[in-house]
């Protein structure tokens, strides 16, 4: 059985990949993750900053960052469709 801490992508894997195929499968998979999570990062910087402007208060920081990561979060839903 799976009884390690892991996510729910691992758990399908595992239960999904064949024997043979699990070392590819997750070294593919940690490939593509970090492929993925480096830039989206500064993805969400670039867009908060934009949104922000020239405004230096916090509050617009605040509105700034959280309107990039519901952008980012609306993106990933959309290409899941």
């Amino acid at each position: 059985g799976f009884s390690g801490v892991g996510s729910v992508g691992q758990f399908m894997q595992i239960n999904l990949t064949s024997a043979q195929h699990r070392t590819s499968a997750f070294a593919l998979m940690s490939l593509v993750t970090v492929i993925v999570g480096i830039p989206s990062s500064q993805i969400v910087g670039l867009l908060s900053d934009s949104f922000r402007s020239d405004d230096p208060s916090p509050l617009a920081r605040f509105y700034a960052l959280r309107n990039a990561l519901l952008c980012m979060w609306t993106a990933t839903v959309a290409s899941l469709i």
